[in-house]
């Protein structure tokens, strides 16, 4: 049940139908799929990432090739079980397809390696993103404080007209 389930979120996070069809690639949702499921599939899995995406630079890469590697971790872990093993091969299969664009520039030199930013871009950018957070947070506050007002002054109303209705 639990890996139907986590089957389920994989495609709802690939094909999302309020996005018609068109979503991520399944990479952070595999990866914490992974780690929900079992805490050694998701250590293979998330240091063979690391590894590669420190070493080559490549998210793609690094994201395939632990994709990759949970089938077989899966075999392994649950004793050789091949209903555990052939659903995440098929989750597998289905990130690999997603990644078919990624795959054919590796194979032709042109994708991109990830850059750390060294002009402060990147630092701005989450610091506009947590303070537009902090806005919004209490904005948000704000209006559920004018919501508990509102809702004290009707109850205040409610009960006067009950007084007038019921001497």
């Amino acid at each position: 049940g639990t890996l139907l389930a986590g089957l389920g979120c994989e495609l709802g996070h690939i094909f999302p139908v309020f996005y018609g069809l068109r979503g991520g690639k399944g990479i952070l949702s595999g990866g914490t799929l992974v780690l929900l499921l079992n805490w050694r599939v998701a250590a293979v899995a998330w240091a063979l990432f690391l590894l590669l995406w420190l070493t080559t630079r490549y998210v793609s890469l690094a994201s395939i090739t632990a994709t990759c590697s949970a089938p077989i971790t899966v075999y392994f872990v649950y004793g050789h079980n091949w209903l555990y093993t052939g659903l995440c091969l098929a989750v597998a299969a289905l990130v690999v397809w997603c990644h078919r664009e990624n795959i054919q520039r590796l194979l032709h030199g042109t994708e991109k390696k990830f850059k750390w930013q060294r002009d402060g871009r990147f630092i701005r950018s989450l610091t506009d993103s947590v303070l537009n957070f902090e806005e919004r947070c209490r904005k948000q506050a704000e209006a559920l404080e004018r919501a508990r007002l509102l809702n004290e002054q009707a109850e205040q109303l409610k009960r006067e007209a009950d007084k007038i209705a019921n001497p």
